[in-house]
């Protein structure tokens, strides 16, 4: 009975442990307790916070060294380029668009630099842009937003050097325009930190089990998210397209990234809204728009988007009312629609599909006929040409991209970022008329296959270095007596890195439908 009593006992309270009779000089007592008892709760608990305690600060020590030598990398590239007389110009390009509309459009003209005339100027450039190119060349294609930015920078400089003649290739000049693309990659890799944490999360508490508000996680989703966001600020390609092609390409990715992180937490609105101030910065984001309808429509959520939709036209009523008012499309004739058709070529020196159809071997053109339509009942004759084709590709693929983008969040898969980044590969693999920077987008945003796996950062790594070749075969050009050697290797390598580009873009779209393997909680 006393062993009956002894095991009853033990449900409720352990008993008191019995004293030794052993002697020192090893006689049989009772042996000593070989694992010690576990802590109390509080202890647990107070040993918990005090280690995420240090770690947060560890990480934020991390951040911010991580923060100042990004900073100081971005003046140092654009030191460095300048001494090596390396300079694309294309921020002096951005500069005369804003110093036309300081002058009203006329050349040489004295810059009105009053709020309410320069207000007057700017809305209404493109108009005159469109009156003085009767022939439909209008020499640029800058969204309104964008248009806004440069004119500021133009006045700014104005105020600063009224015997302003020109754009100065100095650093302090150029400061306004590569703090703001600055500001810009800090936001990205911000919304980045917050898009991988995430969907890290998400996916941890999915594999789990368990119920994502509210599942307690590990600190790896802070890792993940750090590293991707170190990946994007870091990043090779980017530094390139903003301190050293002096472009704005990068303007877009932190409206981008946090429209996919509002679409992902259910916030659709938010996302219509954010996208389309990214369109209104760089038009080329109205490539990937469709994603944030077609997702929560392949997700059986037509409501979302519908509230996407309206996000989206709430945005454009208000920032393009000053046009729309006057019944002025002066904007998207200039913005867009000239912006599609500027150089009718195949490829704009870029390595891609195009490229490669566009060689002595194929020998493709955009209006060639691939294939020709024709029924007698109903009767319908269409003759579809390459370029419609590529178009044709990319939105099969788009649509592909969305569908995956919806499985993964039903399952509360992280592999949503890969349908996130997916879209970009593809967009610069298959479509016609790309610049060869334009593969930054996809080089930035694949830093979130930190938060997918191992394999994925290291192809986010190849994109890196192709984005980065493709740009440094454009730049070192400019100065042939710098490295004519790697400039020559570089040379060689177009069109050919064209099918590493295409598979880079095959895997991000595979990844992006493959669904995730189920595991077991153990």
């Amino acid at each position: 009975m006393s062993d009956l009593y002894e095991l009853g006992h033990e449900s409720d309270t352990p008993p008191p442990p019995r004293p030794s009779t052993g002697s020192s000089g090893g006689g049989m007592g009772d042996p000593a307790p070989v694992f010690a008892p576990p802590p109390p709760p509080a202890e647990v608990v107070r040993q918990r916070n005090a280690r995420r305690t240090l770690l947060h600060g560890l990480g934020f020590l991390i951040a911010m060294g991580l923060l100042l030598g990004g900073l100081a990398l971005r003046w140092s590239t654009w030191r460095w380029f300048a001494h090596a007389n390396i300079q694309h110009g294309d921020a002096a390009l951005a500069f005369d668009v804003g110093d036309q509309v300081v002058r009203g459009g006329v050349a040489g003209a004295t810059p009105d630099l009053a709020w309410r005339p320069f207000l007057r100027n700017y809305l209404s450039h493109y108009r005159t842009i469109v009156v003085a190119h009767p022939d439909g060349d209008y020499g640029m294609d800058v969204a309104p937003l964008h248009l806004l930015v440069d004119a500021l920078w133009a006045r700014h400089a104005h105020v600063l050097h009224p015997d302003l003649d020109g754009w100065v290739p100095d650093y302090r000049f150029n400061a306004p325009l590569l703090m703001f693309t600055t500001a810009c990659e800090l936001m990205a890799a911000i919304g980045l930190f917050v898009l991988v944490r995430h969907w890290t999360r998400r996916s941890q508490a999915a594999e789990l089990g368990l119920i994502y508000p509210s599942a307690p996680t590990s600190e790896i989703p802070w890792v993940c998210g750090l590293i991707a966001a170190a990946l994007l600020w870091y990043n090779l390609a980017l530094l390139l397209d903003g301190h050293v092609w002096g472009e704005s390409d990068t303007w877009l990715l932190p409206f981008y990234i946090f429209a996919a992180w509002f679409g992902s937490i259910g916030r659709w609105f938010w996302a219509g809204v954010l996208v389309a101030m990214g369109c209104l910065f760089k038009a080329q984001l109205l490539f990937v728009v469709p994603l944030f309808v077609l997702w929560p429509l392949c997700a059986g959520r037509p409501l979302a988007a519908l509230r996407a939709l309206l996000g989206f036209a709430a945005v454009g009523a208000i920032f393009l009312s000053p046009w729309l008012i006057h019944r002025d499309m002066s904007w998207a004739r200039v913005a867009i629609a000239y912006g599609l058709h500027r150089f009718p070529r195949m490829t704009i020196d870029a390595s891609n599909l195009s490229a490669i159809m566009a060689t002595k071997s194929y020998n493709w053109s955009l209006t060639d006929t691939v294939w020709d339509i024709r029924f007698s009942k109903p009767h319908v004759a269409y003759a579809m040409s390459v370029r419609a084709m590529l178009i044709a590709i990319y939105a099969l693929c788009l649509l592909l991209s969305a569908a995956g983008a919806a499985l993964h969040l039903r399952r509360n898969s992280s592999g949503v970022l890969a349908a996130l980044v997916a879209p970009w590969a593809v967009l610069f693999a298959v479509l016609p008329q790309m610049q060869p920077r334009y593969f930054v987008w996809a080089a930035a945003l694949s830093a979130a296959m930190a938060g997918v796996s191992l394999g994925m950062t290291l192809l986010h790594l190849v994109v890196t270095v192709l984005a980065a070749i493709m740009m440094l075969r454009q730049l070192l050009p400019l100065n042939p007596q710098l490295a004519p050697k790697l400039t020559a290797a570089l040379s060689g390598l177009h069109p050919h890195i064209a099918w590493a580009v295409l598979l880079c873009a095959a895997i991000f779209l595979y990844e992006a439908l493959a669904l995730p393997r189920r595991r077991n909680a153990l």
